[in-house]
């Protein structure tokens, strides 16, 4: 008999997702609707950042979800030694998001719970902005590596309070593996190691999902554990399926741009789509999107997605 697919979506839940109560209480009705075969915990992707000291917007209608940096706390290089320890500090932000993991377990301790966290270059660079970072990298190299270490200590942290709180898998986000970001040499030097010490971190869990976000995007991912499964989206702007599996010994998974999701509105279109991202992804037997669904991506349409996708 065909095993039948593992399938997962997730939206981000804006101005819900700043708080406990309302970001368990909007993963649990979305979990209800859409019966996923793991709940994925999405705070604001600036929430890491903010518990270090940045400063970020209130969400403004952004049809993601999302929220900007507008003030960053590394500004000058002493900055990288005065980054907190979050073991002390204990910022009420990341109480409040350990807090959410703990309330779903309550909840439902019978469906996976994955906890979102961003990759330690990729809170640098949000902390510091893009140019500031690499002007840091450019000056003193040692000094960026110092704060490198303290925030991957500070992921470490969150990754155990976490797993404490009842999760039993880990969605680990980087936004800089790729083309006109970084170069690969910049992110082999200040990245790639510290991506290794936390995804090595959560290695007894089944799995971890490795999302490699946007386009142009390239692999540099030695030392990760076999239990590390890369996530990218299709995209005629990256690399094949195929091209990665090469360098790449684990499983990879390629997910379905939210646009070819929304143009596909009936069973037969759906199915038509499907099919060749579950051949494509066999060896993992998993049925994703390429990123977070966007907020007017309807539930309707969702639920056809999900029903269609059970029946292959």
């Amino acid at each position: 008999m065909k095993k039948k697919a593992q399938i997962s979506f997730w939206k981000h839940y804006p101005i819900a997702d700043q708080k406990a109560i309302s970001l368990s209480n909007e993963s649990l009705l979305f979990q209800e609707k859409f019966n996923c075969d793991f709940i994925k915990i999405t705070p604001a992707g600036t929430w890491q950042a903010v518990c270090q000291g940045a400063k970020d917007e209130s969400w403004e209608n952004d049809n993601l979800g999302r929220r900007r940096i507008t003030i960053p706390n590394i500004q000058t290089l002493n900055d990288w030694q005065k980054l907190p320890d979050l073991s002390i500090s204990k910022p009420t932000l990341m109480q409040e998001m350990i807090s959410s993991c703990n309330l779903i377990f309550k909840q439902n301790n019978t469906t996976p719970i994955f906890f979102t966290v961003f990759c330690p270059i990729t809170q640098a660079i949000q902390m510091a902005g893009l140019e500031t970072f690499l002007q840091h990298v450019e000056e003193n190299p040692e000094m960026v590596l110092t704060g490198l270490a303290i925030i991957t200590k500070n992921t470490l942290y969150i990754i155990e309070e976490y797993k404490k709180a009842g999760a039993t898998g880990m969605f680990f986000v980087t936004q800089h593996m790729r083309h006109g970001a970084l170069s690969p040499e910049i992110y082999r030097k200040f990245g790639e190691s510290f991506n290794a010490t936390c995804l090595n971190n959560c290695k007894n869990f089944a799995y971890t999902i490795f999302h490699i976000h946007g386009e142009d995007i390239y692999l540099t991912t030695d030392n990760l554990p076999s239990n590390c499964i890369l996530h990218y989206e299709s995209s005629v702007h990256n690399p094949t399926l195929e091209d990665l599996q090469k360098q790449y010994p684990h499983q990879i998974i390629m997910g379905i741009p939210a646009t070819e999701m929304a143009a596909c509105t009936t069973e037969e279109t759906i199915k038509k789509a499907i099919i060749p991202y579950l051949e494509a992804n066999k060896h993992t037997n998993m049925l994703f999107a390429g990123c977070v669904i966007p907020l007017d991506f309807s539930d309707e349409l969702l639920l056809l997605w999900t029903k269609v996708a059970r029946a292959i």
